[in-house]
């Protein structure tokens, strides 16, 4: 196990900026996940970490030693692809073993390794199978389990479940987890899935445009959103964005939207909007339909999604959409007015300048480790 600490690492492909200035502490143990879309530098921070890409600039420490220029076979990490990459000619043992042999292991050490690995993964009973007689959720152990013999200080995973149904992934998130809880091993893991994040890390980093906007517990970055973008990509269905303008009276903020007002306390404000504009940000899991009494907004209902266990209901206020996600309703139709009620302390306020979050910082967050409790923003 190690800590790997990261300082000012850039990566630049000709004229392309990849990856800006990132700045991070993983804690010894921890499962810190890399999340955000396609092209934020998630994936190309990983490989730098793992030597498979060098560092323009900055330095990268694995436990006490910089690695930055080291080759990958001198890290002593280990890392799982996206693809699976088992040799297919080999059976599940020999897929496991095969890097140990290549370093010379002891036979019996490489026997003892191979098999503490299968029986961690429920793998013991494929041993002689060859890959193409393994499912994906087989075969992903399999490359999991050929990482963790190798006893790595990092597991470095690189959206290792991406080529699995929907129903499987939630079962390797699962063992996944199992995994690291039983090895005790830094993992840091990369997802454009915000679920697969929430459900996995310890903290979370979400990526955009290769900086990092937000390190934290899953909980305080869902609650506690720095910016619109983290606003909107942690968080399923996404978040509300609704357009308003801003009042200010009598110690008390007017929000003033198309459809719907609401009034809020001034001191809730870290800092005012660069103008007048302001944008609400309300997540459709805290839209409350109450009566139309006590409702603070009052809409028509557009369309119904049934899911079971929830109801998402896309209506329209005036010409402000918003979906609401609750509790199973099966009388609910198009057409039919509704009432929401909001709690003021679940509503989010944007400058939609710059995009930054208006709300006072909140006190540490409940829960938080004292090793993992500073909140990491690197602008680049």
């Amino acid at each position: 196990m190690a800590e790997i600490v990261l300082s000012g690492v850039t990566k630049r492909f000709g004229s392309t900026l990849a990856v800006d200035e990132v700045s991070m502490t993983i804690g010894d143990g921890e499962f810190m996940v890399f999340v955000g879309p396609s092209g934020c530098g998630k994936s190309t921070t990983l490989r730098m970490i793992a030597g498979l890409e060098t560092v323009s600039d900055g330095q990268i420490h694995i436990g006490p030693r910089e690695v930055t220029r080291l080759q990958p076979k001198d890290r002593n990490v280990a890392m799982v692809f996206q693809n699976y990459a088992l040799y297919a000619h080999k059976n599940v043992y020999d897929n496991l073993g095969f890097g140990l042999k290549v370093r010379g292991t002891p036979k019996d050490e490489v026997e003892q390794r191979v098999r503490r690995a299968a029986d961690l993964l429920g793998i013991g009973e494929l041993l002689h199978r060859k890959p193409k007689q393994l499912s994906g959720g087989q075969m992903q152990r399999v490359a999991l389990g050929r990482a963790l013999v190798r006893d790595p200080e990092v597991f470095l995973l690189d959206e290792p479940l991406s080529n699995l149904d929907a129903k499987m992934r939630v079962r390797m998130r699962e063992e996944i987890g199992k995994l690291h809880n039983a090895t005790g091993t830094s993992m840091i893991y990369v997802t454009h899935d915000q679920i697969e994040a929430m459900t996995l890390g310890d903290r979370i980093a979400v990526m955009k445009d290769g900086r990092v906007q937000q390190i934290g517990r899953p909980l305080e970055i869902y609650d506690h959103p720095v910016n619109m973008f983290v606003a909107n990509f942690i968080g399923s269905p996404e978040m509300n964005l609704v357009d308003g303008r801003f009042e200010s009276n009598a110690g008390s903020i007017q929000l003033v939207c198309d459809g719907f007002s609401m009034t809020m306390p001034e001191q809730l404000l870290s800092r005012r909007p660069q103008g007048d504009s302001i944008v609400l940000g309300l997540r459709p899991e805290h839209l409350s339909p109450v009566g139309e009494s006590e409702g603070m907004i009052s809409a028509e209902v557009s369309h119904v999604e049934q899911m079971g266990a929830h109801t998402l209901i896309f209506s329209h206020a005036g010409g402000t959409t918003l979906n609401a996600l609750v509790s199973r309703d099966d009388h609910v139709r198009g057409g039919d007015r509704i009432a929401f009620s909001i709690s003021l302390d679940q509503v989010h306020l944007f400058d939609p300048v710059d995009g930054e979050s208006l709300l006072s910082a909140s006190k540490a967050y409940e829960g938080e480790h004292p090793e993992h409790s500073q909140r990491e923003v690197t602008h680049g």
